[in-house]
């Protein structure tokens, strides 16, 4: 499969429309950090105010394929230390190379 096919998205705004789709498949596979993510997002924390909070949706094909977020670490109050975090592809989308674009994608913004 081509990764050209892939389109990584930064989120400002709003989640992907078909984030609930997404959220539901991830808890039907016990993945329940999709839950932190939407809480999270929520919250407020991703509005812009801290840019170290990023979000970003893969769109393969056209449908969305997965999301990850770059966040301070949790764990550690150095504020320099970001950790990738909530990142979910979904089944069909597996083995495409979205997550490669996406790990990249928010690897690349951690920098």
């Amino acid at each position: 499969m081509s990764e050209a096919a892939i389109q990584i998205v930064r989120l400002a705004e709003s989640l992907p429309d078909d984030f609930e789709t997404l959220r539901r498949e991830a808890g039907a596979e016990s993945y329940r950090f999709i839950e932190g993510l939407r809480e999270e997002w929520l919250a407020g924390r991703y509005d812009g105010a801290d840019e170290r909070f990023t979000t970003f949706a893969a769109f393969h094909q056209g449908a969305l394929a997965g999301i990850g977020a770059l966040t301070p670490d949790p764990y550690d109050p150095e504020p320099d230390l970001l950790r990738i975090r909530h990142v979910y592809v979904r089944p069909p989308h597996r083995r495409t190379g979205v997550g490669r674009v996406l790990a990249a994608a928010l690897i690349q913004q951690g920098l």
